[in-house]
């Protein structure tokens, strides 16, 4: 019977080409660090401004920072409660659920992407939404290990990010699902991989 697994080493090159596609898609390296440099330069003129701390947490985030992502969130966090700023207080929400799940924090992780997902809907924020459902995702597949579950989130992601024509994330979810796949040995996720790849060509 024929197998219908992806072989590893043809998984490993199309996920190697769609990391240097995402790379490139976001942020160049250098760049990144700059813009960082200047935000914590103007935060430490002005702490409270929810802007500055809302980029500069997505920024470290995104370069795996999670230690100061935490710390700006949480200042993120405090200033909007004070400001009863409820967009400020999902976007807060949702770095420190995925900064604390990369960092070990499982549980706590667990409840601020559980509120942020709350303050997604309650705001229609799909963009938002998005980025909660690839957090929700990543959740069940690295802590839950239920790969089905990790699936049906990342397809929700998919689904918000259509809606709120978010090119980055939709292909950060497609090459998400596309790991799930073949984690679970099925060569369906080529798909997913290849639409992924096709996005940045």
């Amino acid at each position: 019977m024929r197998s219908n697994f992806v072989p590893k080493r043809i998984f490993i090159i199309i996920i190697s080409l769609l990391c240097s596609f995402l790379y490139a898609f976001s942020q160049q390296g250098e760049a990144v660090d700059k813009v960082i440099l200047k935000l914590r330069a103007e935060l430490e003129k002005d702490i409270t401004d929810k802007k500055s701390l809302k980029k500069i947490s997505e920024l470290l985030i995104n370069s795996g920072d999670y230690n100061q992502t935490i710390r700006y969130a949480l200042i993120l966090d405090s200033v909007a409660q004070l400001t009863n700023d409820e967009t400020a207080q999902m976007y807060s929400y949702i770095y420190l659920g995925q900064a604390m799940m990369m960092n070990g924090g499982e549980r706590k992780s667990k409840y601020y992407i559980d509120k942020s997902l709350e303050l997604a809907i309650k705001l229609s924020n799909d963009s938002a939404l998005a980025s909660v459902y690839n957090g929700l995702g990543l959740y069940a597949s690295n802590v839950e290990m239920d790969y089905y579950r990790s699936i049906n989130y990342f397809f929700q992601g998919i689904e918000a990010a259509k809606r709120s024509s978010h090119k980055r994330l939709y292909s950060i979810l497609l090459c998400n699902i596309s790991g799930i796949y073949y984690l679970k040995r099925d060569a369906d996720g080529l798909k997913y991989a290849l639409e992924c790849y096709t996005l940045g060509h």
